[in-house]
Formats: C-alpha cells, sequence, structure tokens
C-alpha cells in the first residue's frame, strides 16, 4: 500500500486559547470560541508548539516467566508551547496567584504566594494547513512554566 501525498499537513497557522474551567466549547470546526477562550497571542517561531503522550507500559509476564503481554496505563496527553508574546493573559498563567502591577513599561510581581497554589485551565489548540483545520481541547491544564 502506498502512501498519500494529500495526507501531509504542514500546520502553518496555530492559535492557543485559554479559557477558565467550565467554559463552553465549540462543537464543530466552524463553530466560533466562546468569549472565555482568550487567545495567547503570537508562539515562539523555534519552540512552537509540541503535542505529545505519556503512558506506562506493564508487562505481564505468564507463570514460566513467558512474557504474555504488555499493557500500556496511566495515559496521558501533553502538550508544551512557547508564547512570543508577554501579555496579561501569559503573566497571569505563568504567575498564578501573583498580584501584578504595571506601568512605565514595568512589571512588578508579588513573590509572596503560597507554594501549592496552582489555577487550572482550559487549553483550546488550532491548527491549520490552508482549508484543513485540527481543533484540540485539554481540560484541567496546570502551567509548569521551566
Amino acid at each position: 500500500m502506498a502512501g498519500d501525498n494529500a495526507n501531509l499537513r504542514v500546520w502553518s497557522g496555530a492559535d492557543v486559547r485559554l479559557a477558565p474551567l467550565g467554559s463552553t466549547t465549540p462543537t464543530t470546526l466552524t463553530e466560533d470560541w466562546d468569549a472565555a477562550f482568550e487567545l495567547v497571542g503570537l508562539l515562539s517561531e523555534d519552540a512552537g508548539m509540541e503535542e505529545g503522550r505519556n503512558s506506562t507500559k506493564k508487562d505481564i509476564f505468564t507463570y514460566g516467566g513467558g512474557l504474555g503481554r504488555t499493557v500500556n496505563n496511566k495515559f496521558k496527553p501533553t502538550f508544551k508551547f512557547t508564547p512570543a508574546e508577554y501579555n496579561d493573559l501569559v503573566n497571569e498563567a505563568m504567575n498564578p496567584g501573583r498580584e501584578v502591577t504595571a506601568g512605565s513599561g514595568i512589571v512588578t510581581i508579588d513573590s509572596a504566594v503560597p507554594t501549592l497554589y496552582t489555577v487550572e485551565w482550559m487549553v483550546g489548540l488550532e491548527l491549520a494547513d490552508g482549508d484543513t483545520v485540527k481543533r484540540r481541547i485539554y481540560w484541567k491544564v496546570k502551567f509548569d512554566p521551566e
């Protein structure tokens, strides 16, 4: 069976949106995003966005030591994106619960925050290759600034 070049995708357009948990999600590819899903802004050209998955594999052995089966469990989809813009939404996601003041180009972030403070988000991804569009919606995302 030969491959089909029509199935190749070059995702030249990408939007990342953040929304509070419980926001209304689109049900079709043509439906507009709910206003709660705010655009993160431009992404870094070099780091951009990556999707992946993590899972744990477990080998099950039969009596006598033969491998009977391998099962996957603890599946977790992952993604990473690097914003090129540092706007209010990015600042809020990167510094949850911190008091932020801005003025005259200076941003002051209060560092006195409980260590276990986390905010969970919904993340909407939209990729485009010409007229072909792909959307992914992730629930309960916690940001891990590196």
